[in-house]
């Protein structure tokens, strides 16, 4: 998958994202790729292709597929992902979709739960 996304192939990637329910979870994958690029090196060259990689994974993940991403049951995704963000990549354009994402269905939840009581 990275390798795709590495050689920019768009294809590959949105076919990946398509099939992997089949076999596996968000969680499960995102755990795989946040454990494998878990450090990186400062001002190193390869370190930010890496990154930038990561970022295109995770952009085309939400706009081909945003709603692996809304779901107000579990928010723990969104946690998850906006962690990795601010410790690896703080300045991405990225972290600000996803802050803004959690940040909309925290509110849906908890309007939700206002409505219920």
């Amino acid at each position: 998958m990275m390798t795709a996304v590495q050689d920019g192939d768009r294809n590959s990637l949105i076919a990946f994202l398509c099939v992997y329910p089949m076999c596996a979870t968000i969680q499960q994958i995102l755990n795989v790729v946040f454990r494998r690029y878990a450090y990186f090196r400062p001002e190193c060259e390869e370190d930010e292709k890496v990154k930038n990689v990561i970022c295109t994974l995770l952009r085309t993940w939400m706009d081909e597929f945003p709603g692996d991403f809304s779901n107000t049951t579990d928010l723990s995704l969104l946690k998850k992902v906006k962690t990795y963000l601010m410790l690896n990549m703080p300045y991405s354009d990225l972290l600000v979709r996803f802050h803004e994402i959690h940040m909309n269905l925290e509110a849906e939840v908890d309007s939700d739960s206002e409505d219920s009581e």
